[in-house]
């Protein structure tokens, strides 16, 4: 039986600090202004998450419970989807600002019905929740699951969502506790003096990678950006801290994809059982968490283009479309994150030239 799951087409790359299950129905209006909070328990300990949105400024606050001692993490990101950037701080500690790019969905609540409910969904009658009429949904879920959903017949707005298993009570997975459709104040996406300095002082490519790597940038290739090498070679895949390049050898598990059709891309489902563990299911991709030898992945003759999803539990996920690069006989791939219990804070997928690992062992 699964708690949880998460559906994709590859390729794709996200970082995720947490997985949401998000939609919209197919005749309504998303709005651009709003307040809303959402109880989100789709993998163990709940999180609460609560969105300002005034038309390009969106302002994201999170309470969550870490992983590791249980205790209240605070973390909020400020979107500015006009100039396509985001800037995160943890709270009550604003001293450090972290500044990226956007690509890709940032997380909007009132997007992304299809993700949720899937294509065999059936809208099985209407129910009020709150104030709000909402149309219901069953739809399959991996295992033996089924779920049920209530969306916002005016906005796409997900108001709950449970898991209804064969045997046992149904699990609320989401429900939206508080939402306001009116403006918010301005003063709610002023950005912290740390993060108001990052934003006139953003890198380069190359600078973030060399801040990340704590070395020098063109020791380094960018794993996620083709043309793949036409030449092969062996390589060696594994997860490190970024800075100190620690190795990181447990506290994940990871999926492997090696028939990888850009022109009909699969859609993964990623599942999580009641023991924790993931379940890797969809195009090629399976589980290679057995196959490590201290942390290591080797692959002998990997393909041009390859999906590895590293699923790190309540911490999130990193997982990416790889473009093989062959400068020797023998490669290595990173897969570096800045923080292993919440890995929204973000990282590289990078192949090494030169340097610490160049030699792929």
């Amino acid at each position: 039986m699964f708690t949880g799951k998460l559906l994709r087409a590859a390729p794709l790359l996200i970082f995720a600090a947490t997985l949401q299950f998000q939609a919209t129905a197919q005749t309504s209006v998303a709005p651009t202004a709003y307040r809303v909070t959402v109880t989100n328990a789709v993998f163990g300990p709940a999180e609460t998450v609560t969105t300002w949105r005034s038309g390009f400024r969106v302002l994201v606050d999170r309470v969550s419970a870490n992983p590791v001692d249980r205790a209240a993490v605070h973390a909020r990101t400020l979107y500015d989807l006009e100039a396509r950037k985001s800037y995160s701080w943890t709270l009550p500690n604003i001293a450090a600002c972290s500044v990226a790019n956007i690509s890709g969905s940032w997380g909007d609540p009132f997007a992304g019905a299809a993700d949720l409910i899937g294509q065999d969904a059936r809208l099985t009658g209407i129910e009020t929740i709150g104030d709000r009429s909402a149309n219901v949904y069953d739809a399959p879920a991996p295992g033996t699951d089924s779920l049920k959903a209530w969306i916002d017949n005016k906005t796409g707005l997900i108001l709950r969502a449970q898991l209804i298993p064969q045997i046992g009570d149904a699990k609320t997975i989401l429900e939206v506790t508080d939402i306001s459709l009116t403006e918010p104040a301005p003063a709610i996406f002023a950005l912290p003096s740390s993060c108001s300095a990052a934003a006139t002082e953003t890198p380069s490519p190359e600078q973030q990678i060399a801040v990340l790597m704590g070395g020098n940038a063109q020791d380094y290739v960018d794993a996620v950006h083709g043309p793949a090498s036409t030449t092969a070679c062996a390589i060696s895949f594994r997860i490190v801290h970024a800075g100190t390049l620690i190795p990181i050898t447990k506290g994940f598990q990871l999926g492997f994809d090696a028939a990888i059709n850009t022109t009909h891309p699969a859609t993964y489902t990623i599942g999580m059982t009641p023991e924790g563990e993931v379940e890797f299911k969809g195009g090629g991709l399976h589980e290679v968490t057995g196959d490590l030898s201290d942390g290591v992945l080797h692959i002998d003759n990997p393909p041009s283009e390859f999906e590895l999803d590293a699923e790190f539990g309540n911490s999130g996920a990193g997982h990416a479309l790889v473009y093989r690069q062959c400068f020797g006989p023998q490669m290595t791939l990173l897969f570096v994150v800045r923080n292993p219990t919440r890995l929204s804070d973000g990282g590289a997928w990078l192949w090494v030239k030169s340097g610490k690992y160049a030699s792929g062992h």
